[in-house]
């Protein structure tokens, strides 16, 4: 299966997230088309994903120059103590 298609069976299948793309093509999710910048589209789609993000921060009313302490997601690693 092409990486669409897992993510759409993890993500939105699997875990009900709702999931759009940012990509110079369109793709089976909704997405934001970006002109296609050859050596630079790593940088270009980083950029265009902040954006996205800094945009929906201001329009859920967070303080994107005051961060806060992030939630730890996932199982904490305890180190086998020495014997």
């Amino acid at each position: 299966p092409s990486a669409e298609d897992k993510f759409h069976e993890v993500l939105e299948e699997g875990v009900g997230l709702k999931i759009f793309a940012i990509a110079d093509h369109e793709t089976r999710f909704p997405t934001l088309v970006i002109p296609e910048s050859d050596s630079l589209a790593p940088f270009v789609q980083m950029a265009a994903g902040w954006n996205v993000l800094v945009e929906v921060g201001l329009k859920l009313g967070i303080n994107i120059d005051k961060p806060e302490r992030a939630r730890k997601v996932g199982n904490e690693y305890n180190a086998p103590s020495p014997e």
